[in-house]
């Protein structure tokens, strides 16, 4: 007996359907999947498409040959079940994927170490799911019309149902599974729908067979109790499927990102836009957007000084204060306010004894409402949801001091980053007012991408002047529409009352340095962000590891062990 759902047009019509659902939905979290790790960047983003969009096309390539065997369309869902599998096993091990070959990457290759991991583990994680995909629509374009000779309103619809589907599946991780479910449980759920599609198939096909048994003849009926080996064996994969994909689900909800964790990360989720991983010690709350790079916001629970860059940019907040009035407030912006750190140190008498009006701006609504939750955020300021530069462009207030702390050392927003940008920037300052930026990438590269953001800001600027943050990669830079920054520097000291900090902001007066414009310029409309961000974090990773890449260049694993665990 055929089965009964080998020509049914409806069913054909779902299958394709479900598959453009399932496509779009395992590439846009996989996107996601790789962002803790090596950043969600137009780099990435493109390596992990380019395999994507390569797996489909040699899968429509052998797809329509593979369609004219002699039962192309069982072993087509079979093989679609397959790929639900293997969608459901990156779920919970993708992570593990990405991690080790980070790992034996950093140890063998000396340059382009974040364009490697991500081919290499989008090669494993994406190619061969894309590839079986690829197959399905040439596939059911031959199903399809094979009684009816070429039609080009049955091709048509099958390719409308595959891009509808892959519409929705464009959607649905982004706005529904990823905020809610995760980024696991995502590539879980899309491949159960997978696994279930090729089940669905296979349990009809043994129903064909079993009802076509029922009407053999009676001779030769003893030989029909036993099922044929072939529909065992699918009975067989039917349950390792099913098996898997539940196991593989239930393993899934219970493992992080940071599957290597030391126990004090506390909370773990995703956004919209954002990996969220808030952790604490026993003096501090630490929040980060990634898993192996810095660190985005700090509270200390003492509410002292936080140890990082963020005290020394309270320099710019003291330069603006000796321009003003004792009784006048100081107006600031915080462009990238993450949970608020910076904020919070100027709401801190200690730190800031002076008045101020603080907006700041932060795109992922998730972040601020953990600001509130685990750091402090001061609650007496204005915090928009919004992106930096969209906020300049609609506001129409002018700011004593404008942070801006959007750059992390894995990801930069293109749009905070050129010449028109900063122009912005400076049409919101005051005349005396200071602009400050934190780099979290130095490199001394000639073309790196602090040069390229200080040559930038110098084509606006009056003068431009950095400080190299002590036993950190950041670099702080401050701007103003007139020169004498550090002059300014020196003669706003007294105001410093806690004397820790003004040790610090006195080192920072002391090696202060005016920025010589390179030339070199972003704009709008050109510029390589993304590719010198990731140089310069290929060449922090590098010194980061000399140790262990020289413990191993000399004796090998014997001596890499020795190193870990001397």
């Amino acid at each position: 007996m055929k089965n009964l759902l080998s020509s049914n047009k409806v069913f054909l019509f779902l299958t394709e359907f479900l598959v453009g659902v399932c496509l779009m939905g395992v590439e846009i979290a996989s996107n996601r999947l790789f962002t803790p790790y090596v950043s969600g960047s137009q780099v990435v983003l493109t390596i992990v498409t380019m395999v994507v969009m390569t797996g489909m096309a040699l899968g429509n390539f052998l797809g329509g040959r593979f369609s004219e065997r002699k039962g192309a369309q069982l072993t087509l869902y079979i093989l679609l079940a397959s790929a639900g599998v293997y969608v459901i096993l990156d779920a919970f091990l993708g992570r593990y994927l990405i991690a080790g070959i980070s790992a034996l990457l950093a140890l063998f290759v000396d340059g382009g170490l974040i364009v490697l991991i991500t081919l290499i583990a989008s090669l494993i994680i994406l190619f061969p799911p894309m590839f079986i995909l690829g197959m399905v629509t040439p596939n059911l374009i031959k199903f399809a019309v094979a009684d009816k000779g070429f039609s080009g309103k049955i091709v048509g619809l099958v390719e409308s149902m595959n891009t509808i589907g892959s519409i929705l599946g464009t959607l649905l991780p982004t706005f529904v599974t990823i905020p809610f479910m995760g980024t696991p449980l995502s590539f879980a759920l899309f491949g159960m729908i997978l696994v279930l599609l090729g089940l669905i198939y296979i349990g009809f096909e043994i129903y064909g067979n079993f009802k076509a048994k029922k009407v053999e003849e009676p001779a030769i009926k003893e030989e029909t109790r036993a099922p044929k080996k072939g529909v065992v064996a699918k009975i067989v994969f039917a349950s390792l499927c099913l098996g898997l994909a539940i196991t593989g689900t239930v393993l899934d909800a219970k493992s992080g990102f940071v599957f290597w964790g030391d126990g004090t990360i506390i909370y773990e989720s995703e956004s919209i836009y954002n990996y969220l991983q808030v952790s604490e010690t026993s003096s501090a709350y630490y929040f980060s957007t990634n898993v192996m790079f810095s660190v985005q916001s700090v509270h200390k629970k003492d509410d002292s000084l936080t140890g990082m860059y963020y005290d020394e940019c309270l320099m710019a907040a003291y330069m603006a204060k000796q321009e003003k009035e004792e009784e006048e407030k100081v107006s600031v912006l915080v462009l990238g306010n993450a949970t608020g750190t910076y904020a919070s140190l100027l709401k801190n008498e200690e730190h800031y004894p002076f008045e101020t009006e603080i907006d700041g701006v932060e795109i992922d609504q998730a972040i601020i409402d953990l600001g509130y939750q685990y750091f402090g955020c001061p609650k007496d300021m204005n915090v928009y949801c919004d992106d930096g530069r969209a906020f300049l462009r609609k506001s129409k207030k002018e700011y004593d001091v404008i942070m801006v702390d959007a750059y992390s050392s894995i990801a930069v927003p293109f749009q905070m980053t050129t010449v028109e940008f900063f122009q912005d920037v400076a049409n919101h300052l005051a005349p005396n007012g200071v602009m400050v930026m934190n780099i979290n990438m130095y490199s001394e590269k000639k073309n790196s991408m602090n040069a390229a953001l200080c040559d930038t800001a110098s084509s606006v600027f009056e003068e431009v002047v950095g400080y190299r943050v002590q036993n950190s990669s950041n670099l702080e830079v401050f701007a103003c529409k007139e020169k004498g920054i550090i002059s300014r520097m020196e003669t706003c000291l007294p105001l410093v009352q806690e004397p820790f900090l003004k040790t610090k902001l006195s080192r920072v007066e002391e090696n202060a340095y005016v920025v010589e414009d390179g030339g070199i310029r972003l704009y709008d409309s050109s510029g390589d962000v993304e590719v010198k961000a990731m140089s310069t974090v290929d060449g922090l990773i590098f010194a980061e590891l000399d140790g262990y890449r020289e413990a191993f260049r000399k004796g090998g694993l014997k001596g890499l062990f020795e190193y870990l665990f001397s």
